[in-house]
């Protein structure tokens, strides 16, 4: 029913039906799409993690690389598998967002705390293992140095930066939509539209 642009001529209430917001189904699909790509990332990383420790042990030369797979495979397991969980999280909230279940809303919550813990953690195990590697890297480079090139003090400052700005978008891209999430749903007229959903 259009919107009136004149007075009524007769008694009665003027009803104006509003259309229902249109993010409901591109912002599913976003969460559809993100989670099913997390969960078989997350898979695929925990498969060819093992198959590249296998590998390492029967290869000469790689055991700076394999003692830094090692010591980080337990936090390294852990966060894959955390990961694996968000995805399967968000891409059933994804389901329901587009259903209009009102469900979706307390798994995109849990998700989203989880999501952002687990940034956390990608984020640290990223810039620890990466140091490890730049002391490895460095190790080897101030005992093979014959003055040609940059001294180790000036690529230890190169590879410091690279981590810093490495870290600080790791956890920039896996928490922005989490954050947006949290403070999407507790948005007055987003509440409202919701609580009108079906259980």
């Amino acid at each position: 029913m259009p919107i009136p642009t004149a007075p009524p001529t007769e008694p009665g209430v003027i009803q104006v039906h509003r259309r229902p917001p249109a993010w409901t189904i591109p912002l599913g699909i976003v969460y559809i799409a993100l989670g099913a790509l997390a969960f078989l990332m997350s898979i695929t990383q925990l498969i060819t993690t093992r198959w590249s420790m296998t590998l390492m042990r029967n290869f000469p030369g790689t055991q700076g690389s394999l003692a830094t797979f090692e010591k980080y495979a337990l936090e390294t397991t852990v966060s894959q598998a955390m990961a694996m969980v968000c995805g399967l999280l968000v891409f059933v909230a994804g389901i329901f967002v587009i259903l209009k279940r009102r469900r979706a809303v307390p798994l995109l919550m849990v998700w989203a705390v989880l999501k952002i813990v687990t940034a956390i953690g990608t984020a640290w195990l990223s810039g620890t293992a990466q140091q490890a590697q730049m002391e490895m890297t460095m190790a080897q480079i101030s005992a093979q140095n014959t003055g040609r090139g940059p001294p180790p003090g000036a690529m230890n400052a190169i590879f410091s930066l690279t981590m810093v700005v490495s870290v600080f978008f790791t956890l920039a891209w896996l928490a922005a939509l989490p954050i947006f999430t949290l403070i999407w749903f507790r948005l007055r007229g987003v509440r409202e539209y919701v609580a009108g959903w079906k259980r």
